[in-house]
């Protein structure tokens, strides 16, 4: 399978639980806990414009395309957190036109995160399919974060996440980055990220051709956020990518160097 995949961003949103109808005192009691229980599940959904789909430095279509999402959430209290994701990308169009105004990929996402003391950890399984022909993969990954500095306005947080293909390519890929967020008045947000990733020789072969381990791409963000009301929110953001490696560079195209792409994003919370 020669098919790139992508990974998918997503976060969990928030789901409100109504009670309806009225109780005397006696019921008072088991009402509020089924509201106490409901008040642990959250949902959301998002959509998303990209004026390219790149993936780990890789450009899966040079052409506009469209993302969307929706995340369900556990609340586990002290125990952590479980969210279950779908993602989708629809194609507007491709440099071939074999692919014009169809979902080319879906992504299913299991996540239990955590936070010890200062330390957010999260693990993770991934099924990548794409319809319209038979490949699909699997990835399941480890991850963790820190805040390095927080202010009242300011924040500096340190990830990294190592990614393992469990079905076609059976290798790793891992990153790591930094990200900030500074709120600029009480609407906008200015977030800015740079990542870099490094993969096994297997992996690199697989989708380079290249038999050898490598860093593989960087990526450089940086964009603005804001609330619109109390559930929808609206983000924009402009993203660099390159590809790193020397011997993998040789063996990537032109289109998949150094590009630069605009993405804007709507989310809602129920």
């Amino acid at each position: 399978m020669k098919t790139k995949i992508s990974s998918l961003f997503g976060k969990a949103l928030l789901f409100t639980g109504l009670l309806a109808g009225t109780v005397n005192a006696q019921e008072a009691a088991p009402a509020a806990t089924t509201a106490e229980d409901d008040s642990r599940l959250s949902f959301g959904v998002y959509a998303n414009y990209a004026s390219k789909y790149i993936f780990r430095g890789q450009v899966l279509n040079d052409e506009a395309v469209l993302q969307g999402g929706a995340d369900l959430g556990v609340d586990l209290g002290d125990a952590g957190s479980l969210t279950f994701s779908w993602w989708g990308n629809y194609v507007t169009s491709n440099n071939d036109g074999s692919q014009e105004n169809r979902f080319n990929e879906y992504n299913w996402v299991v996540d239990y995160s955590v936070s010890l003391d200062a330390v957010d950890l999260s693990l993770g399984y991934i099924y990548y399919y794409f319809p319209g022909s038979t490949d699909e993969t699997s990835e399941v990954y480890l991850g963790a974060s820190f805040t390095a500095v927080e202010t009242a306005d300011y924040s500096l947080s340190v990830s990294g996440t190592f990614y393992y293909d469990v079905d076609e390519v059976e290798d790793y890929y891992a990153t790591v980055g930094l990200g900030s967020e500074y709120s600029l008045n009480d609407t906008w947000t200015l977030e800015s990220g740079v990542s870099v990733g490094y993969a096994g020789k297997d992996y690199n072969e697989f989708y380079f051709e290249d038999d050898s381990a490598d860093w593989n791409d960087l990526t450089a963000s940086i964009g603005l956020s804001a609330p619109i009301d109390d559930n929808t929110s609206f983000s924009t953001s402009l993203v660099y990518s390159t590809i790193l490696g020397s011997d993998l560079n040789d063996a990537t195209n032109d289109r998949d160097k150094d590009k630069v792409y605009l993405t804007i994003g709507v989310s809602y919370d129920f």
